[in-house]
């Protein structure tokens, strides 16, 4: 919170998930809350970064290609261009994104 990071995007994932499908970790450790994953505009060596970020791979030498792993409790995104959010296309504008109400699912 209160960290800025500033510049072009190549991606940003954001999810409040604690585990993800088929055991992938693109935001690290497992923990609660809202995770996010911004990869730098362009990003750097994605193709041999790739597996490290799918599997939780940490260390400084990602930082340095532009990968990012931030925990925040509310994201203020500001998009020059419109975005499309589970087949759903917004505008451009400034967003706020944060975490909602715990939803419960039925188990059959």
């Amino acid at each position: 919170m209160g960290r800025n990071r500033d510049g072009a995007r190549f991606l940003m994932l954001a999810s409040t998930l604690e585990r993800m499908p088929l055991g992938l970790r693109p935001f690290g450790p497992t923990r609660s809350g809202m995770k996010t994953l911004l990869i730098d505009a362009p990003p750097r060596r994605i193709v041999s970064s790739t597996l490290t970020l799918l599997a939780g791979g940490e260390g400084t030498a990602l930082s340095a290609l532009g990968y990012h792993r931030v925990d925040a409790t509310q994201i203020d995104v500001d998009l020059p261009f419109g975005f499309v959010l589970d087949g759903e296309h917004f505008p451009p504008g400034s967003y706020h994104v944060r975490s909602g109400t715990p939803v419960s699912f039925l188990r059959a």
